[in-house]
């Protein structure tokens, strides 16, 4: 038997509603068969994509949010649904498979009413009809214009996932941050502690919300129900852990998440808190296991250029750099990062191939501009990894003083400890396909990225034959692109350097013993030819430039410094190298457009 009392107030509180103001209580208590009230917590699913029920639910209480499986499989947040507005026309009036999955956002009561009640009664009262037509379309448009609108993260919670954190310092730096794209607020929990129902929880999220373009709640902890409704509501949630702690024993992604579809929720990142100074050993392995995220941050605590970092991330407007494969071209790299720096364009992430990945992971490890090129020259000055030679039967240079570099420069460091999001490129010679570097020991994917085949021994690591990612990919932007939003750079050493011999070889090439003769006969006339491993490089890279040029052109800042005259093994000419890239990099910024260089050091403190 139905149970009246909670019907009636239902009823009550529909007639309240634009859709069935126009019918009287009584009609609708007549309805047969009846409708039924039905409660959802929050996180749990109402209806899902496809499923072929027909039934028509209009809210009560709480919210609603509706989710679409697009055409590339992907599951995107389309809309919401009120107090008052219906749930399931489509499938109502279509006798077709849900369109969408609707999911409570908050604790929600709902009046459902079969299929065949609701049509009685739109076909009694033409007003309801109209009513829920308008609604229909009022739909549709949000919809389209959802679509049109890029996506935006407006909506953030920090929630601690161990004691110790002070989430609301971090959320009132990050929306410092936010503020100078739009209007911004830090809400600790402290905020809602006169809302203690859960209508008054879903009234104030609505009002600041309303008010402000970006919001950043700092929560309290994992378990507490406060937080738990900002990990339902929030477009994005920052789980928070202090760098270097353990998660505790329970904790796992089903823990985090409990009754909810991971599927159905916002963005969940991971965000390790550091103090002043980077923790080198901050055990990120762990907790990304733990907790599943999309992606993974470092953040020292009240440093404004993290936080400003993040924000940029959030935003979508972080600075992508991808560095290209050159051997001692790539220190021209060193010049454009001290010109990027003098310009004010941050470096948010950087990846790159063979010497590139070098590059990239001096920068991706915090260190100021000065170390970089004192540990660089220091490093390749003392060991010369270009006059390793070995006896030739797997490659010429032993590979001893390149891993001697690789261990100076990588420090023993994870690469998903990295102070910066950064990756590099390999390639698999076994199984003839790229392999990219996002975690694991850095050391092994520098030393794999730049052995270069015939050059440089292979590394062998895990049953793979791993050699330079530049064979496959020397200037992966694509990677970039693929894995990270925002804007593309890029520094391609490579791009405009020729290989040519002097006019004397023009009938035929020279063999070794000739190119001797030349070389030390001091009567002879000197004629340019590569060199040995000059003719390897380029050979071995020479697949992947047709895909370099394609990727230069979609970029929004390309660096081609002129170091054509040198070749991949002038070690010795560092200071002259750097130099070039520096100055062609400063000369490039100044004849880019204010407009466009705007874009590049926004929200750069």
């Amino acid at each position: 038997m139905t149970d009246l009392t909670p019907l009636r107030r239902s009823i009550a509180q529909l007639r309240k509603s634009a859709l069935l103001s126009e019918v009287s209580e009584e009609d609708l208590m007549r309805i047969d068969p009846a409708p039924e009230v039905i409660r959802l917590l929050a996180g749990e699913t109402l209806i899902r994509q496809g499923d072929t029920d027909s039934d028509y639910y209009v809210l009560i209480s709480g919210q609603l949010k509706v989710f679409v499986r697009n055409t590339h499989g992907q599951v995107v947040a389309t809309g919401f649904v009120r107090p008052g507005e219906g749930v399931g026309e489509m499938a109502l009036l279509m006798s077709e498979p849900r369109t969408a999955t609707v999911v409570a956002r908050l604790d929600c009561e709902l009046v459902k009413f079969p299929q065949k009640s609701f049509l009685n009664l739109v076909e009694t009262h033409p007003v309801a009809a109209m009513a829920m037509a308008r609604m229909t379309i009022r739909r549709l448009q949000d919809q389209y214009k959802a679509r049109q609108r890029r996506e935006r993260l407006s909506t953030i919670a920090i929630i601690p996932l161990g004691p110790g954190l002070d989430c609301e310092m971090i959320a009132r730096d990050l929306a410092h941050q936010l503020s100078a794209v739009g209007s911004s607020a830090a809400i600790p929990r402290d905020e809602f502690a006169d809302a203690d129902t859960e209508a008054g929880h879903g009234s104030r999220f609505e009002r600041i919300e309303c008010s402000h373009d970006y919001v950043v709640y700092a929560a309290s902890g994992l378990t507490d129900a406060w937080s738990r409704e900002c990990l339902l509501r929030c477009d994005l949630v920052l789980l928070a852990a202090t760098a270097g702690s353990q998660p505790e024993p329970g904790l796992s992604a089903e823990t985090v998440f409990g009754r909810a579809d991971r599927e159905l929720l916002g963005r969940i990142d991971l965000l390790l808190v550091h103090g002043p100074d980077w923790v080198r050993d901050c055990g990120t392995a762990l907790w990304l296991d733990r907790t599943a995220p999309t992606e993974h941050h470092h953040l020292r605590a009240g440093n404004s250029d993290d936080s400003a970092r993040l924000a940029r991330i959030i935003l979508g407007t972080a600075n992508n750099l991808v560095l290209s494969g050159g051997g001692a071209k790539s220190f021209s790299q060193i010049g454009s990062l001290r010109a990027f720096a003098e310009a004010g364009i941050p470096i948010d992430r950087a990846g790159g191939s063979s010497m590139g990945a070098f590059m990239a992971a001096l920068h991706c490890y915090g260190a100021d501009l000065e170390t970089i090129v004192q540990q660089t020259r220091g490093e390749f000055m003392r060991s010369r990894p270009a006059r390793d030679f070995t006896l030739p039967l797997l490659s010429f240079l032993s590979g001893k003083r390149l891993a001697a570099v690789a261990t100076a420069v990588c420090e023993k460091w994870r690469i998903e400890d990295l102070p910066y999001r950064y990756f590099c490129l390999s390639a698999d010679l076994k199984a003839a396909e790229l392999v990219k570097h996002f975690d694991g020991s850095l050391w092994t994917a520098l030393r794999s990225s730049c052995a270069l085949p015939g050059i440089a021994p292979p590394l062998l690591s895990q049953g793979r034959i791993l050699v330079d990612g530049g064979v496959l990919n020397n200037l992966p932007v694509d990677v970039m692109s693929e894995h990270f939003s925002g804007a593309l750079l890029a520094v391609d050493v490579i791009a405009n350097s020729e290989i040519h011999f002097g006019d004397k070889y023009e009938a035929q090439c020279p063999g070794g013993f000739e190119l001797l003769l030349d070389r030390i006969n001091p009567f002879s006339e000197k004629h340019a030819h590569p060199s040995i491993m000059e003719v390897m490089f380029r050979s071995a890279v020479l697949s992947s430039q047709r895909q370099a040029r394609i990727w230069r052109d979609r970029t929004d800042l390309l660096i081609q410094p002129p170091v054509q005259k040198f070749k991949v093994t002038d070690f010795d000419d560092f200071d002259r190298i750097v130099e070039a890239g520096y100055r062609h990099t400063v000369q490039v910024l100044e004849n880019t457009s204010t407009f466009a260089l705007g874009s590049l050091v926004s929200l750069n403190t």
